[in-house]
């Protein structure tokens, strides 16, 4: 029987303490923690930039088919027109006056706001691919993950974001 106790004893005293357990698991979930807030940062600037691309391709869209002279009418976008949370890439002088038939949606991925400064409206002179007035600026923001960028424009067409 002696020699029964001493194995047991040997073999508790090789485990771990609670202590030395308690640490290993706070430091994990630290790393863990620390780990995730960096991921969940970097998805929402990632998703936010492909928000911006969503409408720079918009914009190249438009200006192309209005270089490209398609159906010999200017093209524009319009962002967040009315009810609708996206782009609509347009044909005709402006969005009230357009061919409603040649409409392209194009959704947004998250609820963005155009800036008080920015136009939600951009045309594109047909053959010169040119903004129809003077460069832009749209600046959108995300206010619930605090994520803001422009995409710049300007009176020739070029678009950068």
């Amino acid at each position: 029987m002696a020699s029964h106790k001493t194995s047991i004893t040997k073999t508790f005293m090789r485990g771990f303490t609670l202590i030395e357990v308690l640490i290993v698991v706070s430091l994990l979930t630290m790393i863990a923690g620390i780990t995730l807030f960096f991921d969940v940062s970097s998805f929402r600037r990632t998703a936010f930039n492909t928000e911006l691309a969503t409408l720079a391709v918009a914009l190249q869209t438009a200006r192309a088919d209005a270089l490209n002279n398609i159906d010999q009418s200017p093209h524009g976008v319009k962002i967040y027109p009315g009810s609708y949370r996206g782009y609509v890439v347009f044909e005709g002088s402006d969005y009230s006056h357009r061919d409603t038939t040649k409409d392209v949606a194009i959704p947004s991925m998250y609820t963005v706001a155009v800036a008080s400064t920015s136009p939600d409206e951009v045309v594109f002179k047909q053959l010169s691919g040119e903004a129809s007035t003077t460069s832009y600026t749209l600046a959108l923001f995300d206010t619930n993950r605090n994520a803001s960028g422009t995409v710049l424009m300007n009176t020739e067409g070029l678009i950068d974001w």
